[in-house]
């Protein structure tokens, strides 16, 4: 409690305030996201795409969390992970179109109510093949 008074005391000698010498400059500096670092990991990156994040943050010296705002932040690179679905066939296609014009023939004719449609496990199908269930 002592040593406490003491360095308050001090400070307030030393400054004429009591307030806390680091105000103003808390937290810690982002100092590794700078334009050479950001070239070394382009440059990387370009020379072979296939690296991981570690090996590349043990290539630069940096820290894995550095390279990963790198790359995402500065670079708008994103980590990704290869699906694959099943092909649907041609036939199954025409059929689901030939079903779909019928659903919109009949809503337009209102002899379909919308509000009749239960959908129980929901899908998202994008137009590049990618299914989000």
């Amino acid at each position: 409690m002592q040593k406490s008074f003491a360095r308050l005391f001090a400070r307030f000698e030393r400054t004429c305030s009591v307030d806390d010498n680091r105000v103003g400059n808390v937290g810690p500096r982002q100092t590794v996201v700078t334009p050479e670092n950001v070239a070394k990991v382009s440059g990387i990156v370009q020379q072979n795409q296939r690296y991981t994040v570690r090996r590349i943050a043990s290539e630069t010296g940096l820290k894995r969390s550095s390279t990963q705002k790198i790359l995402r932040n500065r670079l708008q690179m994103f980590p990704y992970k290869i699906q694959s679905h099943q092909a649907i066939p041609i036939k199954a296609v025409r059929q689901r179109f030939d079903f779909e014009n019928e659903i919109l023939t009949m809503i337009a004719n209102e002899g379909f109510d919308i509000g009749c449609i239960w959908l129980t496990d929901e899908a998202h199908f994008h137009l590049n093949g990618f299914v989000n269930k």
